[in-house]
């Protein structure tokens, strides 16, 4: 299993190429990945700037 976790808040072309890595190495090794994205809680302890709604719904 590849796991990526993060708030994605917004998300941006650094998230799209790190998810985009974590398929091209699952398809390689026959894994899976597995995205958990953070709905309460922020790295940084701060308000999210991208409700978590709209965050899930983003490419």
């Amino acid at each position: 299993m590849i796991g990526i976790s993060a708030d994605f808040d917004p998300v941006h072309l650094g998230h799209a190429r790190l998810i985009e890595k974590g398929r091209e190495i699952a398809d390689e090794t026959g894994d899976e990945v597995v995205i958990y994205l953070n709905k309460d809680f922020s790295a940084n302890h701060a308000p999210f700037f991208v409700p978590y709604e709209a965050r899930k719904e983003m490419p």
